[in-house]
């Protein structure tokens, strides 16, 4: 704390103490002035430094809600949420698709290949006597089969037995190879649309990728608009919080100086200071008395003693 002593003189005593009060007043009274111009000063920066952020706070929301409204985003989280969980169930799908197509190709292989041969390799591909009527028709084709080799051992093949056997066997040989034939493009059929149905799928994945791809793409932009909408608020806020605070307290002004001893009347004045002058007089007359008896002293020229004599006239007395 500096602690400033004010002094005036004056020939009269009211006055001097009169003009030390008013100058500490006039100081503090300066103080107030110039905090209240710096106060004004301020408020009138912050108005205008509001209205620019104001107007910036304005124009990142509008840019936000046409970037929404443009894209149709209204809850991109969810978005994300739904995509993800869609291309999670399509990539099951294409999982069991592939295996179920990879279980049937080999049939299929299979299939290809007994197109250029007998019964006997149809038979061989897993699956295909696994069909009621199919089973139901070896059987049939098989004891045809068997009776045309017992009557074979007794009779020829002109006669009207083994000509009956041998026309019931090739209907029941042709109804089992129709049949073998029917499963195995039933077989191919499923084999086909296995393959479709994985293509397909892959299809729906990279589609569904590529939303995603994009709604991510789309969530990052949509993240930094609402970043400087939060930003510009914020910075907003606080400018509009201290052009309040500003607002308020210009009216309670600070003192910057405050009088802790005002000035009293003096009872005697400070000058002129008598007995110092008294003294000063005493020992300066004092001391220009002594200078003029040794310069007296010094100057003096006569014969007062025997010395004076000897000294002076160089004989003796």
């Amino acid at each position: 704390t500096l602690i400033v002593a004010i002094s005036f003189q004056a020939k009269s005593a009211q006055l001097a103490a009169q003009v030390a009060i008013e100058i500490a007043n006039s100081y503090i009274e300066s103080g107030f002035e110039s905090n209240l111009k710096m106060t004004q000063k301020a408020v009138g920066w912050l108005t205008d430094r509001l209205s620019g952020l104001k107007e910036t706070l304005s124009q990142s929301e509008q840019k936000l809600i046409a970037y929404r409204k443009t894209e149709n985003l209204l809850d991109v989280q969810g978005i994300q949420t739904v995509s993800a969980n869609e291309l999670e169930d399509i990539a099951d799908s294409l999982s069991d698709a592939r295996k179920e197509r990879s279980k049937l190709q080999s049939t299929y292989y299979q299939i290809q290949r007994a197109k250029k041969g007998g019964i006997e390799r149809y038979e061989a591909i897993p699956g295909i006597l696994n069909s009621q009527a199919v089973q139901h028709a070896k059987d049939y084709h098989h004891d045809a089969q068997n009776e045309v080799a017992e009557l074979s051992k007794r009779y020829g093949r002109k006669h009207p037995k083994m000509q009956s056997a041998l026309a019931n066997y090739n209907k029941a040989k042709n109804n089992y190879l129709k049949l073998l034939k029917s499963v195995t493009r039933g077989i191919e059929s499923q084999y086909r649309a296995a393959q479709s149905n994985e293509q397909s799928l892959k299809k729906d994945i990279a589609r569904s990728k590529s939303e995603i791809r994009a709604i991510n793409t789309k969530s990052f932009k949509l993240k930094e608009l609402e970043r400087d909408v939060e930003t510009n608020r914020q910075l907003y806020n606080t400018f509009f919080t201290r052009f309040k605070e500003t607002s308020e307290t210009s009216g309670m002004q600070t003192a910057n100086a405050r009088i802790i001893d005002p000035a009293a009347v003096p009872i005697e004045p400070v000058k002129p200071k008598k007995k110092l002058i008294v003294i000063i007089t005493f020992i300066l007359s004092l001391g220009l008395g002594i200078v003029l008896s040794f310069l007296i002293e010094a100057l003096n020229n006569t014969i007062q003693t025997i010395a004076d004599v000897e000294e002076k006239l160089l004989t003796p007395l």
